[in-house]
């Protein structure tokens, strides 16, 4: 993860199961002075399910909600939790009024006879621009308490945001990768709402290349125009 210098910096941090209670993140400096820790917050409040539909992956909701943003591969992922079946984790694609469709169908013995709960994985807290006004490594700790069997375990999730001068972005999106390329538009993969994930994995390998042919004190972070390799990042998405 790369935070760009004097800048909030949203760190987003997903689940690896349901939890009990919210997990706090606490944070170290470059210059070793720590933050922290404070609770995070998550992204959308939990929702109940009342019933699982024919197709098994139409779930009934017991109010209408909103996702906007909260769909697809990263941000629509959470946990199914019931009351006979454990929890597992599904990928939301849509949330339309009273009903959410998953990108993947569930297992066939899984019977909603009482309320399941809908569980957002995704957590974030804001690092703010007085934090981020040295470049170098901020190292993060996550900790959490488990929901899991055997319940109540707290267990921490180390991690790393380094802050650069400016992070090396193209400006490519699906938008204007499908008006490029009109024939990419409809080879949008089943759990996905777009092509992101395709433009985030060529956006590494250019980076690779990128970085290869930089001076030795340099990194892809320190070019002052990365729009100019627009063009190159476009082709590794097809």
């Amino acid at each position: 993860m790369k935070a760009a210098q004097n800048k909030d910096y949203l760190f987003r941090w997903s689940a690896p199961c349901p939890l009990n209670g919210s997990p706090s993140l606490a944070y170290v400096l470059p210059d070793g002075t720590t933050r922290g820790p404070s609770s995070m917050t998550v992204a959308h409040a939990d929702v109940t399910v009342t019933a699982l539909g024919a197709d098994r992956r139409t779930l009934t909701l017991s109010a209408s909600e909103s996702a906007a943003s909260l769909v697809g591969v990263g941000p629509g992922r959470a946990w199914l939790i019931t009351a006979e079946d454990g929890y597992l984790g599904v990928t939301i694609l849509r949330v339309d009024g009273a009903t959410a469709i998953l990108g993947d169908v569930l297992p066939r013995g899984l019977a909603l006879t009482t309320s399941a709960t809908l569980s957002w994985a995704r957590w974030e807290a804001t690092i703010p621009a007085a934090d981020t006004a040295t470049r170098g490594l901020i190292n993060t700790t996550v900790a959490y308490v488990t929901a899991e069997a055997p319940t109540n375990r707290f267990k921490i999730q180390k991690g790393t945001v380094e802050v650069v001068r400016r992070p090396f972005d193209s400006g490519l999106t699906h938008s204007s990768l499908v008006s490029a390329m009109p024939q990419l538009a409809d080879m949008v993969p089943r759990r996905q709402q777009d092509l992101s994930p395709q433009v985030e994995a060529a956006l590494e390998e250019l980076r690779l290349y990128v970085r290869d042919d930089l001076l030795a004190d340099q990194t892809e972070d320190d070019i002052f125009n990365p729009e100019v390799f627009l063009e190159a990042h476009r082709y590794p998405c097809l």
